[in-house]
């Protein structure tokens, strides 16, 4: 239970033995409230959750995979939306030829769900607590954000997956925002103003819970990327 990780006395290792970076504890805190309210839910007196640790183990690895298993549902009914929409609404005859001549939308979407589902690195990692697989979890939603011409919002996933979990997403962040802003989806004004409240917002979550955890201020993504 991340949420506990606050004394000396506890049997955490995490500032013992830190690893080469430090790791931000935002997405395992969410988890593990999750968690620790269904605790809350079930009486004790018929099943004490805390006294199970394996078990805990198992229902916060479902969690993040449930999660990570409705960004792909979502993207792929993006990808199914957008695809009919472009069917519908053409820019020119030669383009209503081109998606005429396309595998059908819902075919699409379902051929996104098989091919995803039998790779193996998504399936594996989709249930395990790393930042890799949380600034996943927000990649997919942005790129659902992006095929549902949300981009403000697109932006938002990708800034935060950037401040708080993989700082790595900054490449994408820039090729997508720059792509964003040469098709004119947004003006330099929206990008600015979405990026900074975005980053401040993230910066208000990350550095005061890893602070506390990691016993000195800390913003992880930045000590990575430095």
């Amino acid at each position: 239970d991340s949420c506990s990780i606050i004394g000396d006395d506890l049997p955490y290792d995490h500032v013992q033995f830190p690893g080469v970076v430090p790791r931000t504890f935002t997405g395992a805190f969410v988890l593990s409230s999750i968690a620790k309210t269904i605790s809350w839910v079930i009486p004790k007196q018929i099943f004490n959750l805390p006294s199970h640790p394996m078990i805990v183990q198992f229902l916060i690895r479902l969690e993040l995979l449930l999660l990570s298993w409705m960004a792909h549902v979502r993207l792929s009914n993006s990808l199914e939306g957008y695809v009919s929409r472009q069917i519908m609404q053409p820019s020119s005859p030669k383009q209503t030829h081109q998606w005429q001549s396309t595998i059908p939308p819902m075919m699409l979407s379902n051929y996104y769900l098989l091919i995803t589902a039998s790779q193996f690195h998504i399936p594996f990692y989709s249930s395990r607590l790393l930042p890799n697989t949380f600034a996943l979890l927000l990649v997919t939603h942005a790129y659902a954000e992006w095929f549902n011409s949300n981009p403000r919002r697109t932006a938002v996933y990708l800034v935060f997956a950037t401040a708080i979990f993989r700082c790595d997403v900054l490449l994408l962040l820039f090729t997508v925002g720059l792509t964003m802003l040469i098709r004119r989806q947004l003006s330099i004004v929206q990008a600015v103003s979405t990026g900074v409240l975005t980053g401040v917002f993230s910066l208000l979550l990350t550095v005061p819970l890893d602070s506390l955890l990691w016993r000195r201020p800390s913003w992880p993504e930045f000590e990575v990327l430095w």
